[in-house]
């Protein structure tokens, strides 16, 4: 199946700084069934995105589904990179959209040019780790009980912190 990106950032940034643009790219495309972020040691970055999107009014949380906590689970960066990139990158199915911005596409570009030559390959990295998700993905929506009797206007579970059943996104 192809594979559409349809924003992102590949940028140095502080850890407020990272976390800010992080709030910002969520806030900016709408309602996102799942969030993946990479764990690693003993970093709290998936904690303080959680909290500053909780002011913002959304709930975005383990318990709920909608964070994934991503790990290596002991397999190089490099393998990951190849492991879920090499078939979609050989058969030219992955599209950046250009909502994606110029300089982030010239980083990811530049990554997949001069990829193993001793640069960072964070963009390559989350890249993986996106395209792992998708497959890990259920295509469904989660609605709360009442709407699947009653056919009622969908209320999305996820901003109202309420129980929730899946339900094909056929039948919305």
């Amino acid at each position: 199946f192809n594979v559409y990106i349809l924003d992102g950032l590949i940028a140095r940034m502080r850890y407020e700084e990272a976390r800010d643009e992080a709030v910002r790219l969520y806030m900016r495309n709408g309602l996102l069934r799942v969030v993946g972020i990479e764990k690693t040691g003993q970093s709290t970055f998936d904690d303080h995105f959680k909290n500053a999107l909780r002011v913002k009014g959304k709930h975005v949380t383990k318990e709920n589904e909608r964070l994934r906590i991503l790990t290596a689970g002991g397999v190089k960066k490099e393998d990951r990179i190849e492991g879920a990139l090499s078939s979609p990158l050989h058969d030219g199915t992955i599209y950046m959209t250009d909502k994606v911005g110029a300089e982030t596409k010239a980083k990811l570009r530049e990554e997949l040019d001069r990829y193993g030559a001793s640069i960072h390959d964070d963009g390559l990295d989350a890249l993986a780790y996106g395209y792992r998700l998708l497959q890990e993905f259920a295509l469904g929506m989660e609605v709360a009980p009442s709407a699947e009797k009653a056919k009622k206007v969908y209320r999305d579970p996820y901003e109202f912190e309420e129980k929730k059943t899946t339900l094909s996104w056929m039948n919305r």
